[in-house]
């Protein structure tokens, strides 16, 4: 799944700095299970519970992370990793916008 950036606050010098778009859960899981090409019963039978409920996680941007770890165990796919890779971008860009610091004596 691609990245995707947003715009972010003006940074002063008429530049906006691009930021990664929140990670949406739902989306993440819902293109897993297209990719296993598993409908959203299958799923909700593993988490024992209606199908809708299921459609309305898939509509959430976040999770609780209990019920994450559970839907990656049953997928078989790591959804924190998008996490991750969005928590390290940022930083990469924190530390690229930060001016140097200087050594005062």
């Amino acid at each position: 799944m691609k990245e995707k950036t947003a715009p972010a606050a003006n940074n002063g010098n008429g530049n906006a700095d691009q930021r990664p778009a929140l990670v949406h859960t739902g989306r993440l899981i819902a293109c897993e299970l297209k990719r296993q090409r598993r409908p959203v019963s299958w799923l909700a039978e593993k988490l024992y519970c209606d199908r809708s409920n299921v459609y309305r996680l898939l509509q959430k941007s976040s999770l609780d992370s209990n019920l994450l770890l559970r839907i990656s165990n049953i997928l078989r796919c790591d959804f924190f990793a998008a996490y991750s890779k969005a928590y390290l971008h940022e930083l990469e860009l924190k530390t690229q916008t930060q001016p140097p610091k200087q050594n005062r004596p």
